[in-house]
């Protein structure tokens, strides 16, 4: 029996000042990137390729949210990018599967807000950049 991921009861938060708060109104998520390299190790002496895995690229963490102005993590994600902090630490929690958290250490790099969806919301696409994963 196979068992899906459901993604509506997903929750992602982030900490501040060693408080886990909950990111709100997040209206869809990226997945997990996590990109290997490949090394080519390959002699003189070889008589085919030969290759070894290389330091892995985890990427971009994307997500888009309800842009709220007010909001205190809003805030707080928006002068993080700012600032160029590094050190944040961000937990995406699955409702229901067998690994249920991706714990994620990186920095926020874009919080962009702009696009309107058809019934007026301000909606934020924000990247994080992933430097450490761990899937517990």
């Amino acid at each position: 029996m196979s068992t899906s991921v459901l993604g509506k009861a997903s929750v992602l938060t982030v900490t501040i000042s060693s408080t886990t708060t909950v990111i709100p109104n997040i209206v869809s998520i990226s997945g997990i990137p996590a990109t290997g390299t490949k090394v080519d190790v390959t002699a003189l002496s070889d008589t085919t390729v030969q290759n070894k895995t290389g330091i892995p690229d985890l990427g971009d963490f994307k997500f888009k949210l309800n842009h709220d102005p007010t909001n205190t993590v809003h805030i707080y994600m928006r002068d993080s990018q700012k600032a160029a902090a590094l050190s944040e630490i961000l937990v995406l929690t699955y409702p229901n599967a067998t690994t249920n958290k991706e714990t994620m250490g990186g920095y926020f790099v874009d919080y962009n807000v702009g696009s309107v969806d058809r019934n007026g919301t301000y909606q934020a696409d924000v990247t994080y950049h992933v430097n450490s994963n761990t899937a517990s």
